[in-house]
């Protein structure tokens, strides 16, 4: 009887350590290195086999690496594990995007090969949404698409874990990394002078700061961001005049987005 005791216990911990379908899906967790989830993959994965490292490239639809984001555009996102020494037999990873208060910021879509997206709801997370391997890879190259949040929702940082294995099923003689990559609001790509002909206007005055429409259609809304990305204030409003109170602003650049109908518009401005 203690011999099948034995055995049951043994059978048990291989598969905890033996995530081939990934972590989030094989034991719900979270492992990506985020601040709030769960163990990194160390925990079952030793770290001093392969040396490996894991890197992610962030992409635009041009192709190009990009290190901020435009709100509602879809990048390309590339991870890649590789073993710097020995001969590892493949390779895992899994990744999540937070924004600085550690919620899910934008969205993982469309996986590519031997990729998946899972949603982690457990004691120290809840509705996590991660992209990690579906099964081990000898490439260590894996690709999904994120589309940035809709708003300028501040910074954005993708944690994420890779692993370099030796298939053996086992805790010994494997590799593990970890890293982040932060991203920030690319405001420049949408900032317009202050007093430039359109039909969103800003108007700096003794009074304060004022924003008013220049055609028949209202402002609908307004929101006030640091040079960082951190949201200071939001106005909803139906009319075609708004002004901001130095309660509304921080001491230095503002970033100020104006939102009417289906256009926007981005100020800059020094307080």
């Amino acid at each position: 009887m203690k011999k099948v005791y034995l055995v049951l216990a043994l059978s048990f911990s291989l598969v905890l350590m033996s995530h081939e379908n990934g972590p989030a899906e094989e034991v719900n967790k979270d492992r990506s290195g985020s601040p709030d989830g769960d163990n990194v993959c160390s925990q079952c994965h030793s770290s001093n086999s392969f040396s490996p490292m894991i890197d992610l490239v962030v992409m635009n639809s041009e192709g190009e690496h990009v290190n901020s984001y435009i709100p509602g555009e879809t990048y390309l996102l590339e991870y890649s594990v590789v073993g710097t020494s020995g001969n590892p037999l493949a390779f895992g990873f899994q990744s999540t995007a937070l924004t600085d208060e550690n919620a899910n910021s934008g969205t993982f879509t469309n996986p590519g090969v031997q990729a998946q997206l899972e949603t982690v709801t457990n004691s120290n997370v809840t509705n996590r949404s991660v992209v990690e391997h579906s099964s081990p890879t000898s490439s260590g190259i894996w690709e999904v698409e994120w589309i940035a949040p809709s708003t300028f929702n501040g910074n954005v940082t993708f944690y994420y874990s890779g692993v370099a294995v030796n298939g053996n099923s086992m805790s010994s003689g494997d590799g593990y990394d970890g890293g982040t990559t932060v991203i920030t609001p690319d405001f420049d790509s949408s900032v317009i002078e202050v007093g430039e002909e359109n039909n969103i206007e800003l108007r700096i005055s003794q009074v304060g700061v004022e924003i008013y429409s220049n055609n028949d259609s209202n402002i609908d809304e307004v929101e006030v961001y640091s040079v960082s990305g951190r949201l200071i204030s939001q106005k909803l409003t139906s009319s075609a005049t708004l002004r901001l109170s130095e309660s509304d602003l921080v001491s230095g650049i503002n970033i100020i987005v104006c939102r009417s109908g289906k256009y926007t518009r981005t100020f800059k401005t020094f307080n």
